[in-house]
């Protein structure tokens, strides 16, 4: 396995738990089960330790592969980037529709900003799974 394909394991993994913790927290308030005060404080949170994380399982990864992490992107790779972020484009574009479609059902704003913010998580897990698939695929 690549270092590239290594990374964008390390983010699918970490934006899908941290997010996925994050969204069930949001379900639970939605439903009325949690207070919604706390979903501010918990996004900060989720925030801060994937960036964190990333950085720390990154660099350790940068220790373990010097010579591969300096290595400048081949075309494949490159060429996995771009059709990932086609894929992602329209998921993204879908998802803000949907986003959009919501307003009509509720005019709840803190249930809007939260689909607005599924859609972006939405979409870059397809960017990073779109990559992973075609990493493996053309491997």
């Amino acid at each position: 396995m690549s270092f590239r394909e290594k990374t964008v394991w390390v983010s699918f993994v970490l934006m899908f738990v941290l997010f996925g913790y994050y969204f069930w927290h949001v379900s639970q308030i939605m439903a009325g089960r949690a207070d919604a005060d706390t979903s501010f404080h918990l996004f900060l949170l989720v925030v801060v330790v994937l960036i964190v994380a990333e950085i720390a399982v990154r660099a350790v990864l940068r220790i373990r592969n010097p010579k591969e992490a300096r290595a400048p992107r081949d075309e494949r790779e490159r060429q996995i980037e771009l059709r990932a972020r086609g894929i992602a484009y329209y998921v993204l574009l879908a998802a803000a529709l949907l986003s959009i479609g919501s307003i009509h059902l509720s005019t709840n704003p803190y249930g809007l900003a939260q689909h607005v913010l599924l859609a972006l998580v939405v979409a870059e897990l397809t960017r990073l799974g779109g990559q992973l698939v075609l990493f493996r695929r053309d491997s």
